[in-house]
């Protein structure tokens, strides 16, 4: 869960990744998954993903 603020409700984190993959076409799913993980953790946008570090970076099972 995102410290300090209120998740997000599962509309609104779909609606978030909808518009970045019609914005970036090709954004696969290292980038999204990238992509996201720094709009929570360096803009602190309470997406409410866990995230480990795997092979590639931060990784979160819920977003896969």
């Amino acid at each position: 869960m995102q410290k300090g603020g209120k998740e997000m409700e599962e509309k609104q984190r779909a609606e978030i990744i909808q518009y970045l993959v019609g914005k970036f076409q090709g954004l696969g799913k290292v980038q999204l998954q990238k992509t996201i993980y720094f709009l929570q953790e360096a803009f602190e946008v309470p997406m409410g993903y866990d995230y480990v570090m795997h092979y590639y970076g931060p990784y979160s099972f819920d977003l896969d």
